[in-house]
């Protein structure tokens, strides 16, 4: 994601202080699908505690846009038109158009980013405008669009908001709803350059998600201190698999002082890398599994989730909600693999006050579900059909969750 160009410079003037507002443009966030099928869903908890909206958002369809399917995203913003608070209008331009690439969803974002333009914002660190009008109460780009997505028109949608997703569709619901939160603040300024070195920053600025993110040591990406920019030293973080989004309004959710783990693939994926949840912390039927990178067939999620809503109340925004509670713990301990690293089989060892059969879902560094299925104690799996690599094993039964990492080596 590389900043485009500089639109303007402002001077506003509040009492005897002076302030520099700018604006830029922003590349969309890039959001894929998972080709395997996890029935599984998410039903929208605030919806169902209150029924007045707290803000509004507006959406100026492209003509090609099919009325069901627009129907489908009006849904998709009156969900969180019932947690972000907001006075000014949130504007959302929609185009319906087919992409190069057959596995992409969406892509969506911040049509404008902005900074100084309140000085209860963090000086010289950019916010989304949504996000920028919400804090400083008055509109910041005319009637403009806020937020921008592209749908890809080529899928198999499901357009319902019933969250019953048939055999081989996807639910658009989902997505939309996916596909706004990046344009509400879901963004990083994360990148590596043609010379394989990390790089932070829009025209040299942060923009306020990059602020929360930590290393697995604790370090903010943000200490120019700790990290140059560019550097190696960044882009062996973006892709350590061990970045979270670190404030207390996530940490109260997940249970430690780490924060909520981000997508930090051992390759970087330019547009997706950093500026989602990790798809094996947070899988599919998991309350929190709104804002990771791809969406399985059947699959939908109709709620933001604690964590997703702790991300953005850390950013700024204020956030309409009755007391959203987790339904479910992922413990962070690791069960036990052997052998690990492994050729071909590996037996799963867990704590014995879980039940003696759990399911099993194996993911790649993507996110993409590779195996699933039962297993007891005394079986082994076999991955004998699978590349070199890092996978991550997740297994549940009822709310009980752990998961793990397997080595598969040649």
């Amino acid at each position: 994601m590389k900043i485009r160009f500089l639109l303007f410079t402002l001077s506003i003037t509040l009492g005897t202080r002076l302030m520099s507002q700018e604006a830029a443009r922003v590349q969309p966030i890039i959001c894929h699908h998972d080709h395997s099928d996890q029935a599984s869903f998410v039903p929208p908890q605030q919806v169902q505690l209150r029924s007045a909206a707290v803000s509004d958002f507006v959406f100026n369809f492209e003509r090609d846009v099919p009325t069901q399917a627009r129907e489908a995203m009006e849904y998709a913003a009156s969900i969180w038109e019932q947690y972000l608070i907001s006075e000014v209008p949130i504007n959302i331009d929609v185009t319906w158009q087919s992409f190069e690439e057959d596995n992409v969803l969406a892509s969506a974002g911040p049509t404008t980013i902005y900074r100084d333009f309140s000085f209860q914002a963090l000086r010289g660190v950019w916010y989304p405008v949504a996000l920028a009008e919400a804090i400083a109460g008055t509109p910041l780009n005319e009637e403009e669009a806020d937020i921008q997505i592209t749908v890809n028109s080529e899928l198999n949608w499901y357009f319902g908001t019933d969250g019953r997703v048939p055999f081989g569709r996807t639910d658009l619901v989902s997505v939309v709803l996916h596909e706004l939160g990046h344009g509400l603040g879901y963004i990083s300024s994360a990148d590596v350059n043609d010379s394989n070195l990390g790089e932070l920053g829009f025209d040299g600025r942060t923009i306020i998600y990059d602020e929360f993110i930590t290393t697995l040591n604790g370090e903010f990406i943000t200490d120019i201190s700790t990290f140059q920019r560019p550097s190696t030293d960044l882009r062996t973080a973006y892709t350590s698999t061990n970045l979270f989004f670190d404030a207390p309004e996530v940490d109260d959710f997940i249970g430690r002082n780490r924060g909520a783990e981000l997508h930090a693939p051992r390759s970087f994926d330019s547009g997706s890398s950093i500026s989602h949840l990790d798809e094996f912390t947070f899988p599919a039927g998991s309350e929190n599994a709104l804002m990771t990178p791809s969406l399985s067939f059947r699959e939908a999620v109709h709620d933001p989730g604690p964590v997703g809503l702790g991300i953005l109340q850390a950013m700024g925004w204020e956030i309409a909600q009755a007391t959203v509670t987790s339904t479910a713990q992922i413990q962070v301990e690791e069960v036990s693999v052997f052998p690990n690293p492994t050729r071909d089989q590996v037996r799963i060892v867990w704590p014995q006050d879980f039940p003696n059969e759990m399911n099993y879902q194996l993911y790649d560094q993507l996110g993409r579900t590779l195996l699933n299925g039962n297993i007891t104690q005394q079986d082994q799996i076999n991955l004998s059909q699978l590349p070199p690599g890092n996978y991550h094993l997740f297994l549940q039964a009822e709310e009980r969750q752990f998961r793990t990492q397997i080595i598969l080596v040649e």
